[in-house]
């Protein structure tokens, strides 16, 4: 009896081992396992890498990542080889928020070739590891924060921004530095600064000395990926290699392509300046309103001479014509609902009032230059009659029963009309995103970033408000979000410098 167990028992453990092996093919990944850590706020993941060579994907979301569109905007944790060298099979994902989290693992040549395989239980996880609030959890009278090395030898808080197609740098200078005077050194390179091998490679371009805190470079004539770095000297001893993110950090410089607008040529003679050409003002054309269910998307053409960044669309909304006694002019009485700057020529006005006339307008101007307050009837302002259709002989029946029960009161509706109004990620995702409604999925990302107070979730928002453009095939508005140091600094870098890199070749073949 005793041996007969022994190997019904030994037989059973061979059976649990090996079978998953059978079902899995050699390009998945299988046995993941997903556990909290003892630190509350770190996830660690473990499985069995695929029989097949290739980079493997790890994707986390707070949903069950079960289809490849899900997989599609999950956050991204990182490409890593897998291979039976260098074998693959630990992650540990660190500096969670409280929440639930889910993850997945493919290889990324499925990707690739739009065949991912996705398998309960074996390469995604089904159950939530969830990371609990410890916001009221006191803090060990014990405990303290470690001083931050090098402080009083390395710049913090480096600024990258570009301007004019030219490239500002500003910095936080390091402790003591009205003390000690130091010199700042200035590096360009195409590779990270983060040992002197690759220092090496790094360009000097300039130097200055505290307290000033800036530089401007520019020497740059293509759009480029590269990494900017100020050092610290003091009594010519410079402290190096830099500190990624601190000291040096990655950067996309993207050139302009439009030229300056056409500006008014001036001469003088003798301090007197003549004006010789007037600009006329700016106006747009085609402007429609298409009737949502939560609200009117007012779009338009832009005028030739709009600028990127520097143009600015003022949208107006009345119940009267935009008449005076000599022509269509916007006037006191009118509401100004939106202001939009170019390259945007649309804007979502969130409205539960549809019945009636409404008239609406788009105004537009140059920088500083006056707004052109005067309108064209079906270019640069429309009239808007909404009719319902006349309901048949039946429904008026079942609208006259249902008008003798109690209408619901105003407080118990109000709820729903804010939820349509002010949707949350997950619905704008599934109503409007995924359903390649872009536009609307874009104004509604936009307005999500500007009322949310989570920087994960404006850096998300954002990101996918991005998308958006670059879906519309309007790579430098899809750039221009991308870039910003908000999302560069709440997203998922890799999947930024994935698309940053896509717009730039989209850009390049217009």
């Amino acid at each position: 009896m005793f041996v007969v167990l022994i190997l019904f028992l030994a037989t059973s453990s061979f059976s649990q081992d090996t079978q998953p092996n059978k079902k899995v093919d050699k390009d998945v990944v299988s046995d993941l396992k997903v556990s909290l850590t003892t630190d509350l706020i770190s996830i660690e993941l473990n499985w069995t890498p695929p029989a097949d060579d290739g980079e493997v994907i790890i994707a986390r979301s707070n949903e069950v990542i079960d289809t490849a569109e899900k997989l599609g905007v999950s956050d991204s944790l990182g490409r890593h080889n897998s291979d039976k060298v260098n074998i693959f099979n630990y992650f540990k994902d660190q500096n969670l928020r409280p929440g639930e989290y889910f993850y997945a693992i493919v290889l990324v040549s499925q990707i690739k070739k739009k065949r991912v395989k996705l398998i309960p239980g074996v390469n995604y996880s089904i159950a939530p590891v969830i990371v609990p609030d410890k916001a009221n959890k006191p803090i060990p009278a014990t405990t303290e924060i470690a001083p931050e090395a090098h402080t009083t030898d390395f710049v913090d808080n480096l600024k990258i921004r570009n301007i004019d197609n030219t490239v500002r740098l500003n910095w936080t200078p390091p402790l003591n530095a009205d003390k000690n005077s130091p010199k700042y050194i200035i590096y360009r390179s195409f590779e990270p600064m983060q040992n002197i091998g690759l220092m090496e490679k790094a360009t000097k371009i300039g130097e200055v000395s505290h307290p000033i805190n800036t530089f401007l470079d520019i020497q740059l004539d293509t759009s480029q990926t590269i990494y900017y770095g100020v050092s610290v000297s003091i009594e010519d001893k410079e402290k190096l290699p830099l500190h990624i993110d601190k000291s040096f950090r990655k950067f996309y410089f993207v050139k302009s392509e439009k030229t300056d607008p056409e500006e008014v040529s001036v001469i003088s003679e003798k301090k007197n300046s003549i004006a010789v050409k007037n600009k006329p003002l700016l106006q747009v054309e085609n402007l429609s309103v298409e009737i949502k269910n939560d609200g009117k998307l007012i779009t338009w053409s832009a005028p030739e001479s709009a600028v990127e960044n520097s143009s600015t669309y003022y949208v107006y909304e009345s119940n009267q014509p935009f008449l005076n006694k000599l022509n269509s002019k916007i006037t006191e009485k009118t509401k100004r609902i939106g202001t939009v700057v170019h390259p945007d020529t649309f804007f979502f006005h969130a409205t539960s009032e549809k019945l009636g006339i409404s008239y609406y307008g788009v105004t537009v101007k140059n920088g500083e230059e006056e707004e052109n307050t005067n309108l064209k009837e079906g270019q640069s302002y429309v009239k808007i009659e909404f009719k319902p259709e006349e309901p048949l002989e039946s429904e008026k029946i079942v609208k006259k029963k249902l008008k003798k029960k109690e209408t619901p009161k105003e407080e118990e509706k109000s709820p729903a009309i804010v939820e349509e109004l002010n949707p949350d990620f997950d619905t704008i995702m599934k109503q409007y995103y995924k359903k390649d409604k872009f536009k609307e999925a874009l104004v509604k990302f936009k307005s999500l970033a500007d009322r949310t107070s989570d920087n994960s979730m404006r850096g998300k928002s954002l990101f996918f408000a991005a998308l958006c453009y670059y879906n519309l095939s309007e790579y430098n508005s899809a750039l221009k979000i991308l870039l910003k140091e908000e999302v560069q600094m709440n997203y998922d870098k890799e999947r930024i410098d994935f698309y940053v890199k896509r717009c730039l070749e989209k850009r390049g073949t217009k």
